[in-house]
């Protein structure tokens, strides 16, 4: 495993937030954030804080973050590595195929020029590939393969946008009084601890449609 090349991906698949960088230093990718906290994020894995280091809620949530980004950079690049050239007629790019299933293949490419992944579902059949979705997201790509060949169906699924929209109903349905049981609280509490998790960029999304709310509701009391 290329250490450097591991942790770009990282770097690259870290959610981007307002005071915070991240930079690749001696074999770790370090993440500073406030004004001289840090940690660094080490092959094959760890994170390492100094002690003195504030466990704050901004630090536990980049932690979370990186760890997650970690878990999927592995995964797909554990994948690309080990797996055979993606082959079909009149096609002769260096893809790799990572899945197939029902008609449908995942592959992925490497673009050593920048140092970034591209990862595309097609449908399979005759040996020729056709109808194309490209991503440069791994998990976004799985979850398009998982439909397309019919793993997941399609209707289980939330777009960002929705999930964005039942994290604010539930918000609304926890902080405005409402007679709910414990049990209920909790299932509602996790619900968005799981939207958290899976929208990418989450709190700069919910500021902007916040935001654009506010700036609709503004240009509606002026007219």
């Amino acid at each position: 495993m290329n250490v450097e090349r591991f942790l770009i991906q990282v770097k690259q698949n870290l959610p981007e937030h307002d005071g915070v960088t991240t930079w690749v230093e001696n074999s770790a990718l370090n993440v500073g954030y406030g004004k001289s906290e840090s940690f660094e994020i080490r092959y094959p894995g760890g994170i390492c804080y100094n002690a003195a280091t504030e466990k704050t809620d901004e630090f536990y949530k980049l932690v979370e973050e990186a760890d997650k980004a970690f878990k999927t950079v592995k995964e797909y690049i554990d994948l690309m590595d080990n797996a055979p050239e993606l082959s079909a007629r009149d096609f002769n790019m260096p893809y790799k195929l990572l899945a197939e299933f029902n008609g449908v293949v995942l592959g992925g490419i490497e673009h050593r020029s920048n140092n970034t992944f591209e990862f595309t579902t097609w449908s399979y059949a005759n040996n020729s590939l056709y109808h194309g979705h490209y991503f440069t997201d791994y998990e976004k790509a799985k979850e398009d393969f998982a439909v397309r060949s019919g793993l997941l169906q399609s209707t289980k699924l939330f777009t960002d946008k929705e999930m964005m929209q039942i994290y604010r109903c539930t918000e609304d349905t926890l902080n405005n009084g409402y007679e709910l049981s414990s049990e209920q609280t909790e299932v509602l509490e996790q619900v968005q601890e799981k939207i958290k998790e899976s929208v990418p960029n989450f709190d700069e999304k919910l500021r902007e449609e916040i935001d654009q709310e506010c700036e609709e509701d503004m240009g509606m009391s002026m007219q």
